[in-house]
């Protein structure tokens, strides 16, 4: 992540290959260096990340900076009453803005377009899809995701047990989703840093993930943080 780091420093500057300029707002650091590393591994946008809302805001107003798209996941504690997507519209309303949600709920959908919202996108696209939708929004048009109906084997997978998983892993994993260190982790939960590395290797064999972070965008994917 290093590397798109680097990029972001020059986030105004002109573009040689043509993409475009993408704001991500979400706490959740190992989710959005996930969906930066991939989307700029890919040449279409040029990815800044804001890990709060209130620095995103400041760096709007203080940086003078005019990204083409906005990607913001919702705070929960902003969710419900859309408070944060309204703050952007004021600070960025020439840009384009896309809510990043669990799901494409109706009333949240029709909310957020009616404070200024160019699209919708969920969590569990890939990565082709959220790449095609974002480039609809570039180019002038609207996005919503079509109603999912998963199929027989995909509702069973997600309703039964979350493989298993205790309370306690589910907790680290939650943690580890928003970028706390396994030290962190630990003084979280009282726990010793070898304790959570243990954890985190039941996690991934209960997944079937090849590391953490392949753990926490299965997690993700089926609901389970």
């Amino acid at each position: 992540m290093e590397a798109t780091s680097q990029k972001n420093s020059n986030f105004n500057a002109l573009n040689q290959n043509g993409s475009a300029d993408l704001l991500l707002i979400s706490s959740r650091k190992m989710l959005s260096q996930c969906i930066a590393t991939q989307l700029s591994n890919r040449d279409a946008f040029n990815v800044r990340i804001e890990n709060s809302l209130s620095s995103a805001l400041s760096m709007l107003d203080g940086e003078h900076v005019s990204p083409d798209l906005i990607l913001f996941e919702p705070d929960t504690q902003y969710g419900k009453e859309l408070g944060g997507l309204k703050q952007i519209v004021q600070k960025a309303p020439k840009t384009k803005i896309v809510s990043l949600n669990d799901a494409a709920e109706s009333f949240y959908v029709r909310r957020a377009f009616q404070l200024g919202n160019s699209g919708v996108v969920t969590k569990d696209m890939s990565v082709n899809a959220l790449e095609h939708a974002l480039g609809i929004i570039h180019g002038g048009e609207t996005f919503i995701p079509s109603p999912k109906h998963p199929k027989p084997n995909e509702t069973l997978a997600r309703n039964e047990n979350p493989r298993d998983l205790t309370s306690t892993e589910s907790e680290c994993l939650r943690l580890s989703a928003e970028g706390f260190s396994n030290k962190e982790i630990g003084s979280e939960l009282d726990m010793t840093e070898g304790r959570v590395k243990v954890l985190g290797r039941s996690v991934c064999s209960k997944l079937k993930a090849k590391n953490r972070t392949h753990a926490v965008a299965k997690a993700i994917h089926l609901d389970l943080i």
